[in-house]
């Protein structure tokens, strides 16, 4: 959810709840939820007790209002030559590399081998 943010991808309100409902999946939480929409009787037979839904997403907007930033995504560039610069490939490396080393799924390297293009083939540095 935060690394979607920092990549300005934010999530829309069926990815909010399909996130809330896979976090709480298999736990007491769950349980516990679905048991209070059972003493409530909330839902009709369609409904999947144990799952949040729109007016879970709406009430947790008004809990969090301070911390979250809802708005319209944001324009980009139509052109691939205008959003594929350096610096952009570069942020979203940076970003993706120091989530796989936070994760355990690499290492992060004092020296990295860097492969060069020179004319007809590339040249290890």
């Amino acid at each position: 959810c935060i690394q979607m943010g920092k990549i300005q991808q934010p999530l829309n309100v069926s990815e909010g709840i399909a996130l809330m409902n896979n976090i709480i999946a298999g736990t007491k939480f769950k349980e516990e939820l679905q048991r209070f929409q059972e003493e409530r009787k909330l839902g009709d037979k369609m409904f999947q007790r144990g799952t949040v839904t729109k007016g879970w997403w709406s009430s947790f907007k008004s809990r969090y209002w301070h911390r979250l930033v809802t708005r319209r995504g944001e324009r980009f560039a139509c052109n691939r030559a205008d959003w594929t610069k350096l610096p952009n490939i570069v942020q979203m490396y940076d970003i993706i590399y120091d989530k796989l080393v936070d994760d355990g799924v690499a290492i992060k390297l004092d020296s990295p081998s860097v492969y060069v293009r020179v004319r007809r083939g590339c040249v290890l540095r």
